[in-house]
């Protein structure tokens, strides 16, 4: 049997910052919606669970932390199958080194490393998928045999310097299939 799962981040919804249409299309299959933090607006997030059940995270925007109970990670099991959801964060230290390295130093590579390094080392070995935001870069790449998704940031701006993106992962016989990508154009 197969299961589709929309994963989506980094959505930073505000009264401008609309829930972007391309995503309901592309997640209209999809039975469950990963969201790995940084939600923004409760009045758009209501508009992504009409489209599917979602799972959420907490991000590291005060937003949150006012407007939702989340958990920081969650484990969910689909299919025999444990995931990880979370924004990515690790202490205080951890978040502005890997924010330093990143957005300051420009080294963005590096600093996808240091977070799967990270993450895959604070991880479950039961778990075969880890989906992360917090980065606002699109990253699916198998490590240590498990799979790190990060769809990106999910919001375009007006001025078409960022590009929104979000994934869909599908899930086969117990087995990640395919992870699609699909970028939201203005």
């Amino acid at each position: 049997m197969m299961k589709k799962i929309g994963i989506i981040a980094d959505t930073h919804f505000t009264q401008e910052r609309k829930l972007h249409l391309d995503v309901i299309d592309f997640f209209s299959d999809v039975s469950l919606i990963l969201h790995a933090g940084d939600i923004g607006d409760p009045k758009e997030f209501k508009k992504l669970k009409r489209v599917a059940p979602v799972i959420a995270v907490m991000g590291n925007k005060t937003e949150d932390r006012y407007n939702y109970c989340l958990k920081d990670t969650e484990i969910i099991t689909i299919d025999g199958l444990k995931i990880l959801l979370t924004h990515g964060l690790g202490n205080t230290f951890t978040n502005y080194f890997e924010y330093f390295v990143g957005k300051i130093l420009q080294f963005k590579a590096l600093s996808f490393n240091l977070m799967i390094k990270r993450l895959n080392k604070q991880t479950d070995k039961e778990v075969c998928l880890v989906v992360f935001g917090h980065l606002h870069q699109v990253y699916v790449k198998y490590v240590d045999g498990r799979l790190f998704v990060n769809p990106g940031a999910a919001y375009t701006t007006s001025d078409s310097k960022r590009v929104g993106s979000v994934a869909k992962v599908i899930l086969r016989n117990n087995h990640i299939c395919e992870v699609l990508i699909h970028y939201l154009i203005p």
